[in-house]
């Protein structure tokens, strides 16, 4: 699984920008793709994902930073939250994370760049790592096809997404009761 990394965290008027804040945060987006692709993500937000990643640029040592790079690394954490949240993750990290994200703000041209914005994004990297811990255990769901000629020795009333040994038996046997006489 790739992997990825913690952003580092800086101070306003000590920390000065440096080419590895914004290129490790593309190596996370990119990593993060690979990830969801590997847990079986798919759909109109995952494309949309997708698009976004792929019109992130990598900095040089004197390149400028401009809004338009910080507002793609905002509009990929919201789309990356809508991935999360139809996946269904929940619980704590998943509560922070939405915190974190919903406190993210875009920016214009010849704003300042403050550490809390950049601040968001490692702390929203540190928890996406352990929700990705989370989506990748969750096993894809297990789709039954009705079928007429159903057998539990066969099993072709199932197509197994996801392969596992239930130990299933045989199904108990019906008796068809017609309780009342409705025709007349």
């Amino acid at each position: 699984m790739p992997e990825i990394k913690s952003l580092r965290r800086v101070k306003d008027h000590w920390d000065t920008f440096e080419e590895r804040d914004h290129n490790d945060h593309v190596d996370n987006w990119k990593a993060e793709v690979d990830i969801l692709e590997g847990a079986g993500i798919t759909g109109d937000l995952m494309d949309s994902l997708k698009t976004v990643v792929s019109t992130m640029r990598y900095v040089k040592y004197k390149d400028d930073y401009y809004d338009e790079d910080h507002n793609r690394f905002v509009e990929a954490f919201n789309k990356l939250l809508g991935i999360f949240e139809l996946a269904g993750l929940t619980g704590d990290t998943m509560d922070k994370f939405r915190s974190v994200v919903n406190r993210m703000r875009e920016i214009t041209a010849g704003e300042f760049y403050y550490a809390e914005l950049h601040n968001l994004f490692a702390e929203a990297w540190d928890l996406v790592a352990e929700l990705n811990v989370i989506l990748v255990k969750i096993p894809p769901a297990m789709a039954q096809v009705y079928s007429e000629d159903w057998d539990y020795r066969t099993a072709v009333g199932y197509a197994p997404i996801y392969a596992e040994d239930w130990n299933y038996g045989p199904p108990p046997s019906y008796e068809v009761v017609y309780g009342e006489d409705w025709s007349g």
